[in-house]
Formats: structure tokens, C-alpha cells, sequence
């Protein structure tokens, strides 16, 4: 049996693995029933992170107001009113 490493000088895990894990990405991907922007996910990950630091720093919970200033994120809160959920969107 010819392997890799004799035909390419390489294992077969260094090209295996890599291209499992995109399989596996790619299949995570397209197969999602919600599909999520990437500027709301980039939004998500900048407020983690701002929450992550205030926290650190201020020893207290940041409020949404805190986490927005840190991020420069100009989103407010829509009161849906009675029964109606809370959503944000984007001050104009």
C-alpha cells in the first residue's frame, strides 16, 4: 500500500484534519435553521467582550447603557409595550 508520506512527504492528518474541520463548519453552517448577519454576530462578540472588561474593572454588572457607550454602539431599547417583548434597533 502506497501512503502520503511516500508520495507527498506529508501525513495524512495534515491534510485530513483541516479539511474535516471545514467540512464540519460548512455543514453547521448551511444546515442552521436561524441565520444570523455577520455585523449582528461581530455586534454580539464586541459586546461580550465590553461586558467581559467593565465587569473586570468596575467589579459590578454593566448595565446595556455601560456596554453600549463601550462599544459605540448607537442601539436603544424599543419597549414592545404590554406583553410585547423588548428588542433593540438602531437609533437613527
Amino acid at each position: 500500500m502506497i501512503t502520503l508520506t511516500r508520495i507527498w512527504g506529508v501525513k495524512f492528518s495534515t491534510y485530513a484534519v483541516p479539511m474535516i474541520i471545514g467540512e464540519i463548519r460548512r455543514y453547521l453552517r448551511d444546515n442552521n435553521s436561524i441565520r444570523v448577519s455577520r455585523s449582528l454576530r461581530d455586534t454580539a462578540y464586541k459586546a461580550i467582550h465590553a461586558k467581559e472588561i467593565l465587569t473586570r474593572t468596575a467589579s459590578t454588572e454593566p448595565t446595556l447603557e455601560d456596554i453600549a457607550k463601550e462599544t459605540s454602539t448607537n442601539y436603544v431599547l424599543n419597549d414592545g409595550g404590554y406583553g410585547q417583548p423588548h428588542t433593540y434597533r438602531k437609533q437613527k
